[in-house]
């Protein structure tokens, strides 16, 4: 862990009035506890932790309470770190490039959520209650090799306007992807995982 590019990239988010922290490619093996002193938390809006060695977050992730973008992305989370479904208020979630096999259901308490990336992981499937994302715009499920089958849940995500899977997963899933408004707009493998 880089200590010293942590607590620079803390001063900065203090100056800058605190609203963003970044502290990807910080070589973080874990969360630095001593954040939750070192700054107000409930300030910080955007929080990137990308490109690190994390498997997973803090209990007390909850104290980011105005959190609306997260980017846990290129770590090495082996489940789905349950610490974010405390963050109420987020609208993007990015958390593609690990080795999550599961979303789990409790993914519905995410209510604003918006912008879900979670390519390139272990996924299989995805859970019914995705359907109860009424708020999801963009759903980022490109390079899950393994992936398989969509619930027919999905159909519920009304305010869907990307969708990016591989093009083995549209091939099995063209009779829920009919269920899905039709001006949606289906990518296929996006290489580009931060948009559409």
């Amino acid at each position: 862990m880089n200590t010293e590019k942590i607590k620079k990239r803390i001063a900065k988010c203090i100056v800058r009035g605190g609203t963003d922290l970044n502290l990807s490619g910080c070589d973080l093996v874990e969360f630095p506890a001593y954040l939750f002193e070192a700054i107000d938390t409930t300030k910080i809006v955007y929080l990137e932790l990308h490109d690190n060695q994390l498997e997973k977050l803090p209990e007390n992730l909850a104290q980011f309470s105005n959190l609306k973008s997260l980017d846990a992305s290129e770590n090495k989370f082996s489940t789905f770190p349950m610490p974010i479904l405390a963050l109420k208020k987020l609208q993007t979630l990015y958390i593609y490039s690990n080795q999550i096999p599961e979303i789990p259901s409790e993914i519905e308490e995410l209510s604003a959520l918006r912008d879900l990336f979670i390519g390139d992981n272990d996924l299989q499937t995805l859970p019914a209650a995705i359907g109860k994302l009424s708020h999801l715009k963009s759903l980022n499920l490109a390079h899950n090799e393994k992936f398989e089958k969509l619930p027919l849940e999905i159909k519920f995500l009304t305010r869907l306007e990307n969708l990016d899977l591989d093009q083995k997963a549209i091939e099995a899933n063209t009779d829920v992807l009919e269920l899905l408004p039709k001006n949606i707009t289906i990518l296929t493998g996006s290489k580009t995982s931060r948009g559409f």
